[in-house]
C-alpha cells in the first residue's frame, strides 16, 4: 500500500492535508485502479470482440 508520506511527495498539493483527507485519496485511487483492473480483466476475458467494427447496427 502507498504511504501518506510518498503520496505528498508525488502530490505537492497535499502537504498540508490531513492524514485523514490524504488516506480518502489514497482508497479512492485504489478503488479507480481496481475498476481500471476489473474493465481489462473483463475485456480480455471476453469471449466476444468489444467495440467490433463487424456490429451489425440495423439489427
Amino acid at each position: 500500500m502507498m504511504s501518506l508520506k510518498h503520496l505528498r511527495e508525488i502530490e505537492p498539493k497535499l502537504a498540508n492535508a490531513s492524514d485523514e483527507e490524504v488516506a480518502l485519496i489514497r482508497e479512492k485511487i485504489y478503488e479507480v485502479a481496481h475498476l481500471a483492473y476489473d474493465s481489462y480483466k473483463e475485456d480480455r476475458d471476453s469471449k466476444f470482440a468489444v467495440g467490433s467494427a463487424e456490429v451489425d447496427d440495423e439489427k
